[in-house]
């Protein structure tokens, strides 16, 4: 709706369904947070239990799509995870997308390179088996009851997206430091036994290059740092900076403005912090 309320109510988009759930239940009528709980807090692993049907329905699905989006100039694939999968008491066994979607994607990029990725959903997922042939991927989480207004308003360019990413997006779950020290799944009692090699200090220490880093985000845009200055009070030091349109086109910038100091501890080997 948010497309045809922003180019006109003669627009016609044009809609396949692409992939297939395989819950006993409509989305609307399932109770995630009961299923979460009955689940022991861990995010099931679906494709173990797919039946061949249903599989065979997607592969269709997949075909379906794919032949469609050969014949657009543009094609705008919304894909992501659900309740089920993002919900108070239950973690992801992995963080792969669920109902086949990678295949989806990889096929209609092949189908057609101009291809806009849009996900919705709560969490990072994996992208690594696509991401490379992407032309853009706009991560929309979960925006609300406005949320397709202001994702077709981002996607046709009347507003220049300015969002950052608040937390790291790893490339798969195994190069997670929770994950890394044999912390998950964890038997329902949370320690944390990375200590202070949390986010950022984790990945710098031990060399991981994550998908995406905090503060991660794209505009149509372009910005120049300038006048960057550092002025201490007592224990307190104050960072500024001057900040400044380059671009041919309004927007805002919201980066997060980091300063990382090397570790003086001789006990504490971090390589950098924040």
């Amino acid at each position: 709706m948010g497309i045809k309320t922003l180019l006109g109510g003669n627009t016609e988009v044009t809609f396949v369904q692409g992939y297939k759930r395989d819950e006993k239940k409509e989305e609307s009528e399932a109770n995630w947070q009961e299923i979460s709980l009955e689940d022991g807090g861990g995010s099931r692993k679906e494709e173990q239990s797919v039946d061949v049907k249903v599989k065979e329905e997607r592969a269709l699905l997949r075909k379906e799509a794919a032949e469609l989006a050969a014949q657009y100039d543009e094609v705008i694939l919304v894909g992501g995870l659900n309740h089920e999968h993002d919900s108070e008491g239950n973690d992801r066994a992995d963080m792969k997308l669920p109902y086949e979607q990678d295949e989806l994607i990889r096929e209609v990029l092949k189908a057609n390179p101009n291809t806009v990725i849009v996900m919705m959903a709560g969490s990072p997922v994996e992208m690594g088996s696509w991401i490379k042939d992407a032309k853009a991927v706009v991560w929309n989480w979960y925006s609300g009851m406005e949320g397709g207004n202001a994702l077709a308003e981002v996607l046709f360019g009347r507003v220049s997206p300015s969002g950052k990413l608040p937390e790291t997006f790893y490339k798969k779950h195994t190069d997670c430091s929770a994950h890394a020290v044999g912390e998950f799944p964890g038997d329902e009692k949370v320690r944390y036994k990375e200590g202070v090699f949390v986010g950022y200090r984790y990945n710098d220490t031990f060399g991981i290059e994550p998908e995406f880093c905090f503060g991660h985000g794209l505009s149509y845009t372009t910005f120049a740092y300038s006048g960057a200055e550092i002025k201490r009070n007592g224990a307190k030091l104050q960072v500024s900076c001057d900040v400044t349109n380059t671009g041919d086109r309004a927007g805002k910038e919201s980066d997060v403005v980091e300063v990382r100091i090397g570790s003086s501890s001789r006990n504490i080997r971090i390589a950098r912090v924040l």
